[in-house]
C-alpha cells in the first residue's frame, strides 16, 4: 500500500513553523526580543497549518468553499491573539481589529460556490452575507473611536453609527430583487426580506438624524410600512 504524499501546503506549513520557532527562540536566547508570554508562540502552529490548507485550496483551483473561509479565519484570529499575548497588548484597545476580521470573513463567505451545505446557504443568502460583512467591517472601523481618554466623561454622539445598519439593510433589498433562475420568488420571501430591511432602516435613519421615535408614532410607522410593502409585493409578483 502506497503512502500518500504530503501536500504542498503541509510542507510549507512545516517549514514556516520550523523557521519561526528557530528564529523566535534564537532571538529570545540572545535577548534580542523581550516578550512576556513566550508560550503564545504556540498559537502560530494552527495559523501556519491553516495557511497550508489555504495553499492547497488555491492549488486545487476549485470553487471557493467553506474550507477556504475556515482557513482564512484560522490564519487571522490565532495570529492576532498570539501577537496580543506575546507583546502583552491591551485586548480592549484592539477589539475593533477582531470585529474587522470577523466582517472580512463574513464578507468572504458570500463568495462560497461549493455544493456542500454552506455553499447552498451562501447561494440563497449571498446579498445578506455581503451586506452583513461590509456592515461589520465598517462597525469595526467606527469602534476605534471608542478608545477615549479616561478624563473624558462621555463620547459625543456620532451619526455614523447608522451607516452599518443602512448597509446591512440594503442586503435585504438586493436579496428580494436579485435574479435567481433556480426558483421563482415567492410572496413570503419578498415580504420577509423587504420587511427586515425596513425594520433596519428605521433605527439607521433615526441614528443618523439623532432623533427618537415614541411608541405610538413607531407603531403607526410599522403598520404603514408593512401595508405598503405588502401591497408592493402583491403588485410585483
Amino acid at each position: 500500500m502506497k503512502k500518500k504524499k504530503s501536500s504542498t501546503g503541509s510542507r510549507v506549513s512545516a517549514a514556516l513553523i520550523l523557521i519561526t520557532f528557530i528564529g523566535f527562540f534564537g532571538l529570545r536566547a540572545f535577548h534580542l526580543i523581550n516578550v512576556q508570554n513566550w508560550w503564545a508562540i504556540l498559537l502560530i502552529i494552527p495559523a501556519f497549518s491553516s495557511f497550508g490548507n489555504l495553499l492547497d485550496e488555491f492549488s486545487q483551483k476549485k470553487p471557493v468553499s467553506f474550507s477556504f473561509v475556515s482557513a482564512l479565519s484560522g490564519i487571522l484570529f490565532p495570529t492576532l491573539i498570539a501577537l496580543l499575548l506575546l507583546f502583552n497588548l491591551d485586548w480592549l484597545r484592539y477589539l475593533p481589529v477582531f470585529i474587522i476580521i470577523a466582517g472580512i470573513i463574513l464578507f468572504q463567505s458570500g463568495f462560497v460556490q461549493s455544493d456542500d451545505a454552506f455553499g447552498n446557504f451562501a447561494r440563497k443568502f449571498r446579498p445578506w452575507l455581503f451586506a452583513g460583512g461590509a456592515a461589520v467591517v465598517i462597525t469595526g472601523f467606527l469602534s476605534f473611536g471608542l478608545n477615549i481618554p479616561v478624563e473624558t466623561q462621555h463620547k459625543p454622539f456620532s451619526p455614523w453609527w447608522g451607516l452599518p445598519l443602512i448597509i446591512f439593510a440594503s442586503g435585504g433589498v438586493f436579496q428580494a430583487f436579485r435574479k435567481d433562475g433556480t426558483h421563482s420568488r415567492s410572496h413570503l420571501s419578498l415580504f420577509f426580506n423587504l420587511m427586515t430591511s425596513f425594520l433596519l432602516f428605521i433605527p439607521a435613519i433615526l441614528t443618523i438624524l439623532n432623533r427618537r421615535l415614541d411608541l405610538l408614532p413607531g407603531l403607526l410607522m410599522l403598520a404603514g410600512g408593512s401595508l405598503i410593502i405588502f401591497m408592493a409585493v402583491r403588485k410585483i409578483t
